[in-house]
C-alpha cells in the first residue's frame, strides 16, 4: 500500500516540476488569471451597466466571455497537463495541445448547446471560443518555440518520448 502511495505525484513533485519550468508556467498562469478575471469583470459590471451602447460594443461584451474563457481553459489545462507529464517523462507538446484544446473547444461548444434550453444558441459564441484556442495554442507555441532542438540530442516537443532502454546496474 505504501509502494502504491508513493507512486502518485505529490506537492512536492509539483513545486519541482514547476520550479523547471517556472517563467513559462508562470506566464502561462498569469495569463490565465487576467483572462478569467476580465471574463468576471465583464460578466458583472460591464454588461448589466450597459456601458457600450453601440451594436458594435454589446457584440463584443457579449463574445469576449466565450473568447477569454476558452482561451484561459486552454492555458490551465495545459499547464496541469505539462506538470504531471513532464514529472513522469511523458509530456510532449502535440498531445498536450490537443489534451487542452480539446477539452475547452468541445466542452464550451457542449455548453452552448445546453444552454438552448434558457436562449437560442449562439454561433458567435462557438466561433469565439474557437478563436481563444488558437489564441491559447500560440502563445503556449511561442513561449516553448525554442525547444525543438539541441545539439547532440533530439528533444523535439512534438515527438513522442522515448522509452528508457537502458537496463540497471546490478
Amino acid at each position: 500500500m505504501l509502494k502504491k502511495a508513493a507512486s502518485y505525484l505529490s506537492a512536492v513533485d509539483v513545486g519541482r516540476e514547476m520550479e523547471k519550468d517556472k517563467r513559462r508556467l508562470g506566464v502561462i498562469i498569469a495569463v490565465e488569471i487576467a483572462l478569467m478575471a476580465a471574463t468576471v469583470v465583464i460578466q458583472e459590471y460591464v454588461r448589466p451597466k450597459a456601458v457600450f451602447s453601440s451594436a458594435t460594443g454589446q457584440f463584443l461584451m457579449g463574445i469576449l466571455p466565450s473568447f477569454c474563457g476558452a482561451m484561459a481553459y486552454v492555458l490551465i489545462l495545459f499547464a496541469g497537463y505539462k506538470v504531471v507529464q513532464g514529472h513522469y517523462g511523458r509530456f510532449t507538446l502535440a498531445a498536450g495541445l490537443m489534451l487542452a484544446n480539446g477539452i475547452s473547444f468541445w466542452g464550451l461548444t457542449l455548453w452552448e448547446v445546453v444552454r438552448m434550453v434558457i436562449r437560442p444558441f449562439d454561433a458567435w459564441d462557438v466561433l469565439a471560443s474557437f478563436v481563444g484556442c488558437v489564441g491559447a495554442t500560440l502563445l503556449i507555441l511561442a513561449l516553448y518555440a525554442g525547444e525543438h532542438h539541441k545539439p547532440g540530442k533530439d528533444t523535439s516537443l512534438l515527438q513522442p518520448p522515448r522509452p528508457n532502454l537502458k537496463t540497471p546496474k546490478p
